[in-house]
């Protein structure tokens, strides 16, 4: 069994750096506080027995030699939403600096090689690109993501350099794929499913394949009092009723979820009738023909809007295929559920994480551990000691198993 009582209490420490008056975390990439972190976990990493190395984007990377060559792959990020928790991308990076140190304390050897990362902007937060230190070790970062730039118009390779990272090496942080055997991520659920069901953990089935788009509906704009109602052509009323259609239509399909998140009238006075709504849509599924198919019957739905004078534009802002999580992998997880007495349950992670990056690298797969109420990105974020230990215990377990495999 890990030790419960360290796990809390790196978790606790690491949410000091970066606290607000809230109560949350505030902690950016290339800030300062995100060098306090990476200095924390640099120490913690070595008392866990692990040697570490800083890459060119900032991943910090701890590793722990095998009885062979190949390397098991494990982490998460340490990087926050503004005013976020404790406990997001944080529980992954330290529940497996966690499994790390027992196997030093129990004299473990494991099979092969493990590195437990920290990756680099995760969140996205400060810049207005994701995902950083990931997809650069993937191979899959690109010269224009160094140029997204912050609220201050700082793009992210000048916050990086001027903190000493030799950034624009990042094609040197690409790892050869040919010996890892895998990759692995726990992380909070951030939502309700597991807390609803009352189970500590769960197993990812996959990360959802993403589709949104920008929509704007056209109508006829005029004076708020002097158009009749019957003669207006409202793109108002049009979003409404096409915004219940979606919601009525995604439910027919298991695990997609559809979601209206910005909505802009134009002109925007109260004395005038729309001239267009524009909005955006993002659609989730692990199945992308239910997704296609969703976004065929509202197509459908937007010609007999058309039909009665609107005029519909639809964009495309972005596609992402689904990440599957290895059946070999998630079968382990769930016979070490069984063995600790722990009903196995499978769910969707329909937010992104730095596994789906890894995704047609190696074999990739996520432990899920509960979040309680499904709160997540919030500061009264949180999931207990118990549930910390309890799915840090099966990681551990499932590093040990893979690396022997």
């Amino acid at each position: 069994m890990i030790n419960q009582e360290r796990l809390y209490r790196h978790i606790q420490e690491l949410g000091m750096i970066g606290k607000t008056a809230e109560g949350g975390v505030t902690r950016f990439p290339y800030t300062d506080e995100d060098e306090q972190a990476k200095e924390y976990l640099i120490r913690i990493m070595e008392e866990a027995g692990l040697s570490v190395t800083v890459d060119a984007v900032g991943n910090i990377i701890g590793k722990v030699k095998g009885k062979t060559k190949q390397k098991l792959l494990c982490g998460s990020h340490v990087d926050t939403v503004r005013n976020g928790g404790n406990f997001d991308g944080c529980l992954g990076v330290l529940g497996a600096i966690e499994a790390v140190h027992c196997m030093r304390e129990q004299h473990v050897i494991p099979g092969c090689a493990i590195e437990v990362i920290a990756f680099k902007n995760e969140e996205g937060n400060r810049f207005s690109s994701i995902m950083t230190g990931s997809r650069a070790i993937c191979g899959d970062l690109q010269k224009a993501d160094l140029e997204a730039c912050d609220q201050d118009d700082i793009p992210l390779q000048k916050a990086a350099e001027k903190l000493g990272y030799p950034i624009c090496e990042y094609a040197s942080c690409a790892y050869d794929f040919h010996d890892v055997k895998g990759y692995l991520e726990l992380h909070i659920e951030q939502g309700s499913i597991l807390d609803d069901k009352q189970l500590p953990v769960g197993i990812v089935k996959g990360i959802a394949g993403l589709r949104r788009y920008t929509i704007c509906i056209y109508g006829k704009s005029g004076h708020s009092g002097a158009i009749p109602m019957a003669d207006r052509v409202d793109p108002v009323t049009a979003f409404g009723a096409i915004s219940s259609f979606a919601d009525r239509m995604i439910r027919k399909y298991p695990d997609a979820v559809a979601t209206i998140g910005e909505i802009y009238t134009y002109p925007g006075s109260c004395n005038v009738i729309c001239d267009h709504v524009s909005f955006s849509l993002d659609v989730r599924s692990l199945v992308m023909r239910d997704i296609e198919s969703f976004i065929k019957e509202l197509q459908e739905e937007f010609r007999a809007y058309e039909e009665k004078g609107f005029r519909i534009r639809m964009e495309e802002t972005q596609n992402l295929e689904p990440a599957l999580c290895d059946e070999h992998i998630t079968e382990v997880i769930a016979q070490i559920m069984q063995l600790s007495q722990i009903t196995p349950y499978y769910l969707m992670s329909g937010a992104g994480h730095d596994a789906m990056n890894f995704y047609g690298h190696c074999p990739i797969a996520m432990i899920f551990v509960r979040s309680e109420h499904g709160y997540s990105h919030r500061p009264d974020e949180y999931t207990s000691k118990t549930d910390c230990a309890i799915a840090t215990d099966i990681l551990f377990k499932t590093m040990i198993n893979l690396s022997n495999s």
